[in-house]
């Protein structure tokens, strides 16, 4: 990958912390761009928070030239299975470290002048009440990979999710118990 292309990569993976940052009232120093893009020990994906028990989210990013919803849906390209496949491998080191926890997992997917990024979500229903949060309001596509159903929604729309989301688990409730 050229250096133009990391750099657009890290201005987007910039963008998207900042709006985490933003929607959970975090600082820039519990909520930013992973150094090592997940590779490091404290590091799980693109996004990474100071506080992994309180802030259970990965966050992969990917930004190409060529991305429509053609590659994404009604079935994944070859290149978008092996980002769900990094994504996947992200999590489970999530789910060895923290055992207990089950991590909100999300990949967000742009391209030059797409308004508002994909974002394809891994197993919403693992969490009983999220759906009945209003989630089922949103525009979205069910993308089902290996017998489990994933979710592909607008990043703007997912945000105000991600706080309930955050706001339940650090309650140690359902979603709809905020």
């Amino acid at each position: 990958m050229s250096s133009k292309s990391k750099q657009i990569g890290v201005t987007f993976e910039n963008k998207i912390a900042m709006d985490l940052r933003s929607v959970l009232g975090l600082s820039k120093f519990e909520c930013y761009r992973a150094g090592s893009s997940g590779i490091r020990a404290i590091e799980f994906a693109d996004i990474t928070f100071s506080d992994w028990i309180k802030y259970p989210i990965l966050v992969e990013c990917k930004k190409r030239a060529s991305l429509s919803l053609d590659n994404i849906w009604p079935f994944p390209t070859k290149e978008v299975l092996g980002w769900i496949d990094q994504v996947t491998q992200a999590r489970r080191k999530y789910e060895t470290e923290f055992p207990n926890i089950e991590p909100l997992v999300l990949l967000c997917m742009t391209r030059t002048y797409l308004r508002s990024p994909y974002t394809l979500i891994f197993e919403p229903y693992r969490f009983p009440t999220f759906p009945e949060s209003g989630f089922q309001k949103i525009a979205k596509m069910i993308i089902p990979l290996h017998g489990v159903e994933h979710v592909v929604v607008s990043w703007w729309d997912i945000l105000p999710f991600v706080k309930a989301f955050v706001v339940a688990h650090q309650k140690g409730t359902n979603v709809d118990d905020r």
